[in-house]
């Protein structure tokens, strides 16, 4: 279970979140509490909701007519570079390379041109929330890439343009979740993050982290699931002191109400069910999403088979079943042993799980050939 806790969050579980991570980007809805245009506004949520529904496309249609309509408005740019992470991420499962690089591509030139608006407007407290959180998604893809310095470096750009965000407008609550975000893994990540941190005198604080993710969860206007979802990522860590696997279900079972067709919430929640002990109807989502893969329900596309097969494989592994744990690693495992050269991180993760469940089994040439 550990294991499995520790790659779904390496390899985006929630971005988590864990779609985070579902999953979604870390800092990928750090909007403007108050945008200062009513219709601005509107176009940002239609955006953030067309993401949640795994609607990319018209995320991306939304803030490519966000830009004809008000040029060089930051959130446009943001909205862009936030459908290609998307895409890459969770759409593709990070097996499209090519849209990781549009993705650099978009928040290199969005970062650009939001400081450019900056400087024409530098007492608008919602660009300065939208600048910054370009600046943390591009830190989310360098934690990602183990690019611990420059993660920290955009981290601290995010960090002071979210604190004269709060200067302008003390009651920008959605700020709180990109503040909760540093306060929490400045404070947990890497050693190098917290050496940098001693230099420059910027420590992180988890527990004001988890409390400042909470105040955005409850009165955030564009972060609010945002929030939640991050929260849920961190209820999962066996390792914190936030290991909380009954309220990390409860909220992830109160944002499926919200977007019940998104598979990725449905993968969420399938792993919040074996954490928390809950084998037999961890077995039972899992299975429920394979049946959505195979019927062909709106949004559950064959691409995501591995990624359940693996939740299906690990319920069954924790309860020691291991002919069905190994048939369901087997099945996640085709995507690579079928088309050898392809990259699937489910795939990779369910042919290492069949080589431990082939060595508890005695088959240790059996296991032997799945690691190598």
């Amino acid at each position: 279970a550990a294991a499995f806790r520790r790659r779904g969050r390496r390899a985006g579980a929630m971005k988590h979140g864990p779609l985070a991570g579902v999953v979604l980007g870390a800092a990928l809805w750090a909007a403007p509490a108050r945008a200062t245009d009513p219709d601005v506004a509107a176009r940002i949520q239609h955006g953030i909701e067309a993401v949640y529904k795994m609607e990319f496309d018209e995320c991306e249609r939304t803030f490519r007519q966000l830009l004809k309509d008000y040029p060089g408005h930051p959130y446009g740019y943001f909205g862009l570079a936030a459908a290609y992470w998307s895409r890459f991420e969770y759409e593709q499962e990070e097996s499209d390379l090519s849209l990781h690089e549009a993705f650099e591509k978009s928040i290199d030139d969005g970062v650009a041109r939001g400081q450019e608006w900056l400087k024409a407007h530098p007492g608008d407290s919602d660009a300065f929330v939208c600048v910054s959180a370009m600046y943390g998604l591009r830190s989310r893809l360098s934690m990602m890439l183990h690019r611990w310095i420059r993660a920290y470096l955009d981290g601290t750009k995010a960090l002071k343009l979210i604190h004269r965000a709060v200067e302008l407008d003390p009651k920008q609550y959605d700020a709180n979740t990109g503040l909760g975000m540093w306060d929490y893994y400045t404070d947990t990540l890497p050693g190098v993050v917290k050496v940098l941190g001693r230099i420059v005198s910027i420590r992180g604080d988890a527990p004001r982290g988890i409390a400042r993710l909470k105040l955005a969860a409850e009165k955030g206007r564009f972060t609010s699931t945002t929030a939640k979802l991050i929260l849920v990522e961190l209820y999962q860590d066996r390792h914190t002191p936030y290991f909380n696997p009954k309220e990390g279900l409860r909220m992830i079972r109160e944002i499926r109400k919200g977007y019940p067709m998104n598979p990725l919430f449905h993968f969420v929640e399938l792993i919040y069910l074996y954490e928390g002990g809950q084998g037999p109807e961890a077995v039972r989502s899992a299975e429920d999403m394979l049946k959505g893969i195979h019927e062909g329900r709106r949004f559950y596309h064959p691409r995501y088979a591995p990624r359940a097969y693996a939740g299906l494989g690990t319920a069954h592994f924790l309860a020691k079943d291991w002919a069905k744990a190994a048939a369901a690693f087997g099945e996640g495992a085709k995507v690579l042993l079928e088309k050898p050269g392809r990259h699937n991180r489910w795939g990779l993760y369910s042919l290492i799980r069949r080589g431990q469940v082939r060595d508890v089994q005695g088959d240790r040439a059996g296991a032997v050939e799945d690691y190598k």
